[in-house]
């Protein structure tokens, strides 16, 4: 004798005492895993995610401390590589520089480190950023060519930067014409400056000397020689005064947003 069909209403109610059961076992937790278990697994993921809400609140000094309780007060050796990193984190928010750079070289050896770009790229350019603010330019561009290569951008050293001005030039050009020097770095107010007060003084040293009034000629010559060498100097110093503040800027909007997060 054949069964009798189950009908649309029966099919629901089996709907929904799977959807029950489904509910249950997930309250309950999954097979292997006991609900002990589960809430060791919970405990441990805020603890590990509070460094990192620290950090984010820019409570460094609490973020490196807690990271520190973690691994040698609670013994997270599995998670010491995650800690690790966000240590280095705090430490450039904090300029701490002499730390990142005890670490991170050793960090980057690690195998977790070596075998994952993601992670070499996050240890790689906070060395990067560390170096550019120790202006140790020449290792910082080994750095980001090393572990960076990957974003795409290459590292441009400050000689390399376009608008740098040369001092010994900017030297050179106050030397012919005094004032000259300091339009260079952009110094137009400076520059009229000291190209009316130098003209000003070779004026009076010519007027007085021809009317052989000598000691007024040789008062001004003394002012004029030091005004003169002073200005070759401005120059110069307004060159490197601009070349710093370019550089500056540079990485700045180049790489720091990147870097320093």
């Amino acid at each position: 004798m054949s069964k009798p069909p189950v009908s649309i209403k029966n099919k629901n109610r089996i709907k929904g005492f799977v959807i029950c059961l489904a509910l249950l076992s997930i309250q309950i937790g999954l097979p292997g895993v006991s609900r002990s278990e589960a809430s060791d697994l919970t405990i441990r993921q805020k603890a590990l995610s509070y460094p990192e809400i620290l950090y984010k609140s820019g409570e460094y000094y609490r973020s490196m401390s807690e990271i520190m309780r973690l691994k040698f007060e609670l013994g997270y050796e599995k998670d010491e590589l995650q800690l690790d990193i966000l240590y280095l984190k705090n430490a450039y928010k904090l300029k701490e520089y002499r730390k990142i750079l005890d670490s991170a070289p050793g960090l980057m050896e690690n195998p977790g480190v070596k075998n994952s770009p993601e992670k070499r790229h996050q240890v790689g350019k906070i060395l990067t950023a560390t170096l550019v603010n120790l202006k140790d330019y020449s290792k910082a561009a080994d750095t980001w060519d090393a572990c960076c290569s990957s974003s795409g951008r290459e590292f441009v050293k400050p000689d390399e930067i376009p608008g740098m001005v040369d001092p010994d030039r900017a030297r050179w050009y106050s030397t012919f014409l005094p004032g000259s020097g300091l339009l260079l770095s952009g110094e137009y107010g400076k520059a009229l400056v000291s190209f009316l007060l130098n003209s000003i003084t070779l004026y009076g040293i010519y007027h007085y000397g021809t009317h052989q009034q000598m000691g007024t000629a040789g008062l001004l010559l003394f002012f004029e020689i030091g005004w003169y060498a002073g200005g070759r100097n401005a120059s110069a110093e307004a060159a490197e005064d601009h070349n710093r503040a370019l550089v500056s800027e540079y990485y700045q909007s180049n790489y720091y947003p990147e870097l320093g997060n």
